[in-house]
């Protein structure tokens, strides 16, 4: 599989049940059938795609047309559908061939089910890309960097962030210190679109606080001198945003730098 920096990294399609063979993968191309033909009934497929160290998986989709309201194609932000929904679609709506779904880590769980009914669309097709994890986020979110106490990390400028937006900033404090992160305003699509904070620079550490809604959570404090924090939102429905003011907590003193 391609990535942005022409590292190679392998994706396992894992079919759980599949009627004819049809959901497969060809380099880096999903898809629920050819494009000579329609997909089945009653099929689940789900693809596992896990990019190299440092890079987020991004998918566009090329060919998009299924039974609406009946058969499904699901992103999930992970390695598995107990990850954060990133895009839940069905029927040909045309707006799903001009969004880009972007991972806010390495892995990435896709699925698709039909149901036993007989009409068949197209099916869907999608490329699959790794990119480097700042790369990949937004200039909305800019600075990605932190290393200033005083420095804000905020979704937008505006009025909202957009949708399928994903920001990932890291915060580093000086030797002796550790990062604190204050909010003074939090609103965001409950349950769909959400911040991650994790105590240290990759989504394997500590996780300190996945957060979504309008209510203000409690000012967060790492352990270590870095901390990673992730905002993703997925394609529909948006907030007025989230604003956190980052300090450096001594380690040694409660002095504010």
């Amino acid at each position: 599989w391609p990535t942005a920096r022409g590292m190679h990294a392998l994706v396992a399609c894992m079919l759980v049940w599949l009627a004819h063979g049809q959901c497969n993968n060809t380099n880096n191309v999903i898809y629920t059938n050819p494009p000579s033909g329609t997909y089945a009934s009653n099929i689940l497929c789900s693809w596992s795609i896990t990019a190299p160290a440092g890079s987020v998986a991004r998918l566009t989709f090329t060919r998009f047309g299924i039974a609406s309201g009946w058969d499904w194609f699901r992103i999930y932000d992970g390695s598995d559908s107990g990850g954060v929904s990133l895009f839940s679609g069905t029927g040909s709506s045309p707006s799903y061939l001009n969004i880009h779904i972007t991972s806010s880590q390495p892995s990435m769980f896709v699925t698709f089910s039909s149901d036993s009914l007989g009409y068949r669309g197209i099916g869907v097709a999608a490329v699959v890309i790794f990119v480097d994890s700042i790369d990949a986020s937004s200039t909305i979110c800019s600075p990605l960097l932190i290393t200033t106490s005083g420095s804000t990390i905020s979704t937008n400028p505006g009025s909202s962030y957009i949708n399928l937006q994903l920001c990932i900033w890291t915060i580093q404090a000086p030797a002796g210190y550790v990062p604190k992160l204050t909010f003074s305003a939090f609103s965001t699509e409950a349950g769909s679109d959400y911040l991650e904070v994790n105590d240290g620079e990759t989504s394997a550490d500590p996780l300190l606080l996945k957060w979504s809604g309008t209510e203000l959570p409690a000012p967060v404090k790492g352990t270590k001198s870095t901390m990673r924090v992730v905002f993703v939102s997925d394609e529909a429905v948006t907030g007025t945003g989230i604003n956190a003011s980052v300090s450096f907590i001594s380690t040694t003193t409660t002095t504010t730098t």
